[in-house]
């Protein structure tokens, strides 16, 4: 039994011609999984043409032969699954044999009903599809099963597997073939589509410099080209305009989202909008970071996050930097986001809808500004981000009825360091205690900004952290969330990065007994604490060495003072000296 589709699914001048046939006279895009569907038709119209004649155990058969069966009740395709086939089938005869003393036919099955689930089944068990043959005596003349009776005319002409590989290949086909017009998922041929004028991509360039969400397909055609939505041509009209944007305007526009007929925006808006935020900033120890083994790093990390996120693989704890950009770092591979780039999420508490920007690059979702002022966001704060089962995205920020008061933290643009403002900030966010940062942290960090950008390594970056705020008394030990959300403080980095130095370099030992806390082993702390007792005795003896210089200006001060002194002193005592010679004279 050989399930073979021997059908060529590759995309010819033949098939390229057909297609243009198809096309010709049509004024309004088709879809484009009808093409594919005309097309796939095309492709096997030759095996619908062979005559069929209908099984009959009292006749012969011979190999190549098809024939027409009917499989009534339940078919076994797997471990307790069934399924019923409603339509007989057509299976070709692959050999005639006698065996045992009996005729019978071994079959196979080419076509695309459920009855391809069973013969798949058959294979699997290692079984062979078999019916007798030639019982009559004589043997009978097969019947021929009329074009109605024929399940080819109305099943469907291939396989799912063998659709999307069409589907691929036409893409592909299209894309390349200069007299198809094709986005959208729609196809037209190129000399029907609508004509428009430069002039309105002129206005709708100048109309989207100044505004912070894309605007629709549907939006430009009616008041851009002036075409009513209930007008016959307002579709033909939105496929040219996403055509002509995209194949000649694609430098200055983009589109955003594919819903109906899409949403566009200007490049550079979008640009600016990431360019322009904190977690965009540039980090320059990420080309400065080593990892010592990374050898079946991946199932690591997933096996580490599904511990440290015990309680849902979709929440996050927002870093300071995520917040004051209004950005939440997403895990990859969790969403389908498709091409869009501005997505719309609801708030599960408030029910309204936001406009989200999605850059898969970073795995960036921006636009949550006014949402964390309005729930006065906290770093440490727990949002929940999903996808639903019908593909729409909703999000949760967890809140409590307690509260907190926290002091207020900003950021300082000339120094480039967050640092506590001196306000209070009372919130009702759910901050996790375990990564939540003092003020003493942010303070530490702002006086001493400098002294940690000029670490030499990344990694010696990490060691600092553990050094400067872990819990020293159990070998500077410290969650990685907490040691994450730190050196976000100090340059951007996302959690991933953050995993894969921990667990690829060796001086960072897990604890037993806590999911998620490090600290570092013996050796590495002496290392640090030596370099550390440097550093500290080379601040302690520059400050010795800036007391002397001080206190020899100083000195040099008060001998000029002196000097200064002793000169008056000398020049009153000559004038006295002079004084009294001449009241010498007069006498």
């Amino acid at each position: 039994m050989d399930n073979k589709i021997e059908t060529n699914l590759d995309i010819g001048a033949n098939d390229i011609e057909f297609i243009l046939n198809h096309l010709k006279g049509k004024t309004q895009p088709q879809e484009f999984a009808d093409i594919v569907y005309q097309v796939a038709l095309f492709k096997t119209r030759e095996d619908r043409k062979s005559r069929v004649k209908v099984y009959d155990p009292d006749c012969e058969y011979k190999a190549g032969d098809l024939i027409f069966k009917e499989y009534p009740g339940q078919l076994p395709v797997g471990n307790k699954k069934y399924v019923a086939v409603e339509q007989g089938v057509i299976l070709t005869v692959e050999e005639a044999r006698n065996q045992g003393g009996r005729d019978e036919i071994r079959l196979s099955y080419d076509g695309t009903s459920e009855f391809r689930k069973y013969t798949e089944y058959l294979v699997r068990q290692k079984i062979e599809l078999l019916l007798p043959h030639k019982q009559g005596r004589p043997c009978g003349d097969a019947e021929y099963i009329s074009i109605d009776d024929d399940p080819r005319q109305t099943q469907t002409p291939l396989i799912e597997r063998d659709f999307n590989i069409l589907r691929k290949k036409l893409t592909s086909g299209l894309n390349k073939e200069v007299g198809i017009a094709f986005i959208n998922g729609k196809v037209l041929l190129m000399k029907n589509l609508k004509a428009i004028a430069p002039d309105v991509f002129n206005a709708i360039r100048e109309f989207l410099k100044d505004r912070q969400a894309s605007e629709s397909t549907e939006f430009f055609v009616e008041n851009f080209c002036k075409v009513d939505p209930a007008a016959p041509d307002f579709a033909a009209t939105c496929f040219a305009l996403n055509y002509i944007m995209t194949s000649q305007y694609k430098i200055d526009l983009l589109q955003t989202c594919g819903g109906g007929w899409g949403k566009w925006h200007l490049i550079s808006v979008l640009y600016h909008i990431k360019k322009n935020v904190l977690v965009s900033e540039a980090n320059p120890f990420l080309a400065k970071l080593s990892f010592d083994d990374k050898k079946n790093l991946l199932q690591k990390r997933k096996k580490f996050e599904e511990q440290i996120f015990s309680e849902g693989e979709t929440r996050y704890y927002l870093t300071q930097r995520e917040i004051s950009s209004g950005a939440v770092r997403l895990k990859p591979g969790l969403y389908n986001f498709g091409d869009a780039i501005e997505i719309e999420a609801a708030d599960t508490f408030t029910h309204k809808q936001h406009t989200l920007y999605f850059f898969q690059d970073e795995n960036l979702l921006l636009g949550f500004d006014k949402i964390f002022e309005s729930y006065k966001a906290l770093q440490g704060m727990t949002i929940v981000f999903e996808q639903t089962s019908d593909g729409e995205f909703q999000f949760t920020v967890k809140t409590t009825r307690k509260g907190a008061i926290s002091d207020k933290i900003v950021y300082d643009t000339a120094n480039k360091v967050f640092m506590a403002s001196g306000e209070k900030l009372a919130s009702l966010v759910a901050v996790n205690k375990q990564i939540f940062l003092e003020t003493d942290v942010f303070n530490s960090l702002a006086s001493r900004i400098g002294e940690f950008r000029k670490v030499e390594t990344g990694n010696k970056l990490f060691h600092k952290i553990f050094l400067e705020f872990g819990f020293r008394e159990k070998n500077y030990e410290i969650h990685i969330l907490r040691l994450y959300h730190i050196l976000d403080l100090i340059a951007p980095i996302d959690l991933k990065l953050v995993e894969e130095v921990i667990l690829s370099n060796p001086e960072f030992i897990p604890s037993e007994k806590l999911a998620g806390v490090f600290y570092l082993d013996s050796d590495a702390v002496v290392e640090i604490e030596e370099e550390e007792q440097q550093r500290r005795q080379g601040l302690i003896e520059d400050q010795k060495r800036r007391r002397e210089e001080s206190r020899k200006v100083q000195l040099d001060e008060e001998l000029k003072v002196k000097e200064e002194i002793r000169l008056v002193r000398e020049e009153h005592r000559k004038k006295r000296e002079e004084e009294m010679w001449q009241k010498e004279k007069l006498r």
